[in-house]
């Protein structure tokens, strides 16, 4: 299911183009807006995958909320409504911003046939974000590891002992990354990648995906070799290192930024997981 925001000052307009949606059952859910400063405020506060919007409207026009959403999100598709008259115009926003567009009236086999098309836009924009989060997240891993090993060689002068730390972190390196082809363990991944900052501890979750905690901490667990919690703060870790090394954040806000408020808590994880704690991360890593 994709997420459709339509931008018309026309109530009119607004509901039949949802109607339509209904009507040829495509797997659309949608909300509205009257304008383009609507729209902008509604988009602050939600994601949407798809944004179809008319071109003359009041306080903001069509052209210019597309340019804004362009800019501000561009992993949103957009679709411009252009009226006759205003199809010259739309031409050439759509060719400089990469847009589709609608030709009014809106013909049922054209407005079909151009959210297929949107929508194989959203499964391209999604599969790049997918790639992007797998690369980021591996990016991750190795300068945990690097931070560890780091940590390691400054702490011990027992060579024995140095040499088992770093097979042990071989060992994890060798081991496939998580993934998983399980609906709910997907929906659970997208929920902590989204929502990591929120309180989303293992009942939380549960509920969200309709299991008991049990059932889900088992089949977490089942699917990608670790647990819940685990998974979840070392995401939640993972960003805060990020957040270390290009922002000049205060350590206590960076932990409420990524869900572990507290500043000791969030020391003491850090310090498990990377072998040394967040300030010296951020010194060794290059960020005085």
């Amino acid at each position: 299911m994709y997420s459709l925001l339509i931008v018309d000052d026309e109530r009119v307009e607004r509901n039949g183009l949802e109607l339509l949606v209904r009507r040829l059952a495509l797997p659309l859910m949608c909300e509205q807006a009257e304008n383009g400063e609507i729209a902008l405020r509604m988009l602050e506060q939600k994601h949407y995958d798809l944004l179809l919007t008319d071109i003359k409207m009041p306080f903001m026009d069509g052209l210019t909320l597309a340019r804004e959403v362009r800019r501000l999100y561009p992993g949103i598709v957009v679709v411009i409504l252009s009226a006759y008259g205003d199809f010259e115009k739309a031409q050439q926003a759509i060719q400089a911003q990469v847009f589709r567009y609608l030709l009014k009236p809106v013909g049922t086999e054209e407005f079909k046939n151009v959210i297929e098309l949107c929508i194989r836009d959203i499964e391209v924009v999604r599969r790049e974000a997918s790639e992007r989060e797998r690369l980021t997240g591996k990016l991750d891993r190795y300068r945990r590891k690097e931070a560890q090993l780091r940590s390691a060689v400054n702490e011990t002068d027992d060579a024995s002992s140095l040499k088992m730390q770093l097979e042990h972190m071989l060992s994890e390196d060798a081991s496939p990354e998580g993934k998983t082809d399980n609906p709910v363990i997907q929906r659970v991944l997208a929920i902590i990648r989204d929502e990591y900052m929120n309180d989303i501890g293992l009942d939380a979750m549960a509920d969200r995906v309709n299991l008991t905690s049990g059932y889900l901490s088992s089949l977490f667990r089942q699917q990608l070799g670790q647990s819940y919690i685990k998974y979840l703060n070392n995401y939640r870790l993972d960003v805060a290192a990020r957040l270390l090394v290009q922002t000049e954040d205060r350590v206590s806000d960076i932990a409420e930024q990524v869900g572990l408020p507290g500043e000791s808590y969030f020391i003491s994880l850090f310090r498990q997981s990377f072998g040394m704690t967040p300030r010296n991360y951020r010194n060794r890593m290059g960020r005085r």
